[in-house]
């Protein structure tokens, strides 16, 4: 009912802040300007259900390591009415396709181009077969999955990249790059430096950060900022009620960090030194017992054969 500013302070965290009562002729909810944030919306449409009828040229080959083959899948729409949007193939690193993301209208069809190409390192990886899986899925279609299975003859690969490995260079310039050119080994460039060094370069990663994560970062941001302010309130508190500066305290709480770790080694020096001690003195016990034991026995027996004299 008071307007005005009002100034406050928490003794318990020490801190201090200001509350401006205004004058309002109505009930309304407070409003601060500078936590207004811009929220974006994303909103995808996805479009009623259809079906798809997928058809390979062929399903089985057999291509030699270093070399490729095309193989060519029919995607047919079944559906009399619905599109089928952002059809999408994936697969394995051998398989790679000449379109992708595209629609296909009702009752029409589409012919997509892939390649395959074995990429072996291992004269043990050939000679044998490898099933590979390849998936189409549409924003409003189920997935659907062809296998094909390619088997790859045995080749002697070498493990060397050099001038005696002209079949690998030839299949790195000819057929691999072409097919991965952002791989580091097909996107090199040498330094400027004079020094031979070689720089390998990948592709870049686009990355897309909406108003609100950065948002979420921010505030992630302030609570580590108030955490920490709090902790070291905290410690002026305790400097203040110890008489000492923040340093200092620091310096104590190390120290006593410090003399609890000593005090804990030498316990333990303490206990080592006291079962060591303990297992002597247990065997000096045991040899005392068996020379009196043996000393007893010879005495009964110089008594029993009539050496009365005591035997030093």
């Amino acid at each position: 009912n008071t307007l005005g500013t009002i100034n406050y302070y928490d003794l318990s965290l020490g801190y201090s802040g200001v509350v401006e009562v205004l004058n309002q002729t109505t009930q309304e909810k407070a409003h601060n300007y500078n936590y207004d944030v811009n929220w974006i919306l994303n909103l995808e449409l996805i479009s009623n259900p259809t079906n798809l009828t997928l058809d390979l040229s062929k399903d089985i080959f057999e291509i030699e390591s270093g070399k490729f083959k095309k193989g060519l899948l029919t995607i047919i729409n079944t559906g009399d009415t619905e599109k089928a949007d952002r059809i999408h193939l994936t697969s394995n690193e051998w398989i790679t396709f000449n379109k992708n993301e595209f629609d296909i209208n009702p009752s029409e069809e589409e012919w997509v181009e892939f390649t395959i190409t074995p990429i072996l390192f291992s004269s043990n990886s050939t000679n044998m077969s490898y099933e590979i899986d390849i998936v189409v899925k549409g924003s409003n279609t189920k997935e659907y999955v062809e296998r094909i299975n390619v088997f790859v003859p045995y080749k002697s690969i070498s493990t060397d990249f050099g001038d005696s490995d002209i079949d690998t260079m030839n299949w790195l310039l000819n057929v691999f790059c072409p097919q991965f050119p952002t791989s580091f080994l097909c996107n090199q460039s040498v330094g400027s430096s004079g020094n031979g060094s070689v720089i390998y370069r990948d592709a870049d990663i686009p990355i897309n950060v909406s108003k609100k994560v950065i948002y979420d970062i921010k505030k992630d941001i302030l609570k580590i900022r108030d955490a920490n302010a709090r902790t070291n309130n905290e410690l002026k508190i305790l400097a203040d009620k110890w008489g000492v500066t923040i340093p200092e305290l620091m310096n104590m709480l190390n120290n006593s960090v410090t003399k609890q770790i000593d005090n804990e080694e030498k316990s333990k020096s303490n206990w080592n030194a006291i079962w060591i001690i303990g297992f002597f003195v247990f065997m000096i016990g045991i040899s005392g017992a068996v020379i009196k034991i043996v000393n007893k026995k010879s005495y009964k027996k110089y008594l029993k054969e009539g050496a009365f004299e005591y035997r030093k």
